[in-house]
């Protein structure tokens, strides 16, 4: 336990050396800014370094504890090695979206080359014997889920706060599950102090933003987590109860993609290609609609979030009530958002 908190110490302190020192010189160093437009609720250009410095970060002190408790500096397994290489192609559209910007299909293709290699590696949703079938639904999980902590990042501190529910949720379930090798732990405390530090810098006001790097990893973390998660459940229901894990970022999405396709007044095909085009319908916009601000809108979505993954968890520690517990959480995310869209219609 000590060591943990060495360690978390250790990586919010650098992260938050390295995020200091990229703001006082980014006028000579790095110069990713996220400019304001009509879609923006910021007036000012924020530097969006914050995922290239997190994942910077959270690799350097790794190492350097791989180096004090001399173990070889780069030895891991198969899967641990085509993890590492999925998430490298992930990190690299979002470092090139960050640094030059580049459209959604050239960004889905970073992301399927990411999906279709960490899928050969068997983190797959296996709904059924059909492998086609299963293919299909982990692909689409996996887009859905990745961009979903992207399009929520729509105000400060809100996808890292997300994110880090979600983490210590994942902590509480492997007291009964054996989600996690020991030697893990050290990389879960290293990435929590690394996004700590983040937020501690992300608060409002925002000295930094997450940027595509962050949000995209962020959503990939989560993804690849739920997959995992699936393979210690046999039935298909079980895997389906997880999406309780994720409900207020996944659900946004869902919610936010069929009012665009119900809403568009278009031929079939263009509505279907219209679900993808921006918009100011999410969860986070629906807040600020009703004149929250934006700590108020933070503190109760983080809020809303941390109930719904409470009842989340209960069914694994009583290995029962999947299914209620699913439809429960997925009903207090409809009732959400549509007293924020009746109280906005009637302002």
């Amino acid at each position: 336990m000590n060591e943990l908190l060495i360690y978390f110490i250790s990586t919010f302190l650098f992260s938050l050396f390295s995020f200091k020192f990229l703001l006082k010189n980014n006028s000579s160093l790095l110069k990713i800014y996220d400019i304001p437009d009509e879609r923006k609720i910021h007036d000012k250009k924020i530097l969006k370094i914050g995922g290239i410095g997190i994942l910077f970060s959270s690799l350097f002190v790794l190492c350097i504890y791989r180096i004090i408790n001399e173990e070889e500096f780069l030895k891991m397994s198969l899967i641990e090695g085509q993890v590492m290489v999925a998430t490298i192609f992930l990190c690299l559209g979002g470092v090139v979206d960050d640094i030059i910007g580049i459209n959604a299909p050239k960004k889905l293709f970073f992301q399927l080359i990411a999906i279709f290699l960490i899928m050969k590696s068997g983190f797959i949703i296996s709904l059924g014997t059909n492998i086609y079938i299963n293919s299909f639904v982990t692909v689409a999980f996996y887009i859905l889920v990745i961009n979903s902590m992207n399009l929520i990042d729509g105000i400060v501190g809100l996808s890292a706060t997300l994110l880090l529910l979600f983490i210590f949720s994942i902590l509480i379930i492997s007291s009964c599950m054996p989600l996690l090798d020991s030697k893990y732990y050290i990389l879960v405390v290293i990435f929590i102090g690394s996004l700590a530090s983040f937020l501690f810098l992300n608060y409002p006001p925002a000295k930094i933003f997450l940027g595509d790097t962050g949000s995209q990893m962020l959503g990939w973390i989560v993804a690849v987590s739920i997959v995992y998660l699936t393979s210690f459940f046999e039935f298909g229901y079980q895997k389906i109860y997880l999406l309780s894990l994720i409900s207020l970022p996944f659900y946004d999405v869902i919610f936010v993609m069929i009012k665009r396709f119900i809403v568009r007044e278009d031929s079939f095909l263009n509505k279907l290609v219209g679900v993808t085009r921006p918009d100011q319908n999410h969860i986070h916009h629906l807040l600020l609609k009703n004149n929250f601000s934006t700590q108020k809108s933070l503190i109760y979505l983080s809020s809303f979030y941390l109930l719904c993954l409470l009842i989340a968890i209960l069914p694994i520690y009583l290995n029962s009530y999947y299914l209620p517990v699913f439809f429960l959480v997925l009903i207090f995310n409809i009732a959400f958002r549509l007293f924020f869209e009746l109280k906005e219609q009637k302002a």
